[in-house]
């Protein structure tokens, strides 16, 4: 790909799914593309929302040459996908406040 070519995804949506969601159907998560234009590096941001047991995040996923080719050929209308191998719903569960059993019967 060309520099060019990489810089133009910078700032793109990205619908980003897990390799770890079994559920029928997957969800995914919006996500937002940067490019570093001096490293070339790409990645894709996510926001994980406010949850009942989780706070608000961010988790950033370095994607290699051939994810990004993966990412450009899934491309419909401007907007992109790829799938990341992470689990979402773990990350939600190790993010949840830990509580103690008398909290929960209170």
């Amino acid at each position: 790909m060309t520099t060019a070519g990489r810089d133009s995804l910078n700032g793109r949506i990205v619908l980003v799914k897990s390799s770890k969601d079994r559920r029928d159907p997957p969800t995914a998560l919006r996500g937002t593309i940067r490019v570093d234009h001096e490293s070339r590096r790409v990645w894709v941001e996510v926001a994980l929302p406010d949850m009942f047991t989780a706070p608000a995040h961010r988790r950033e996923f370095e994607l290699n040459d051939a994810q990004v080719e993966e990412l450009l050929s899934h491309e419909q209308l401007g907007t992109y996908s790829c799938t990341v191998d992470y689990d979402f719903e773990k990350d939600a569960r190790d993010q949840a406040p830990v509580t103690t059993e008398t909290t929960d019967k209170q």
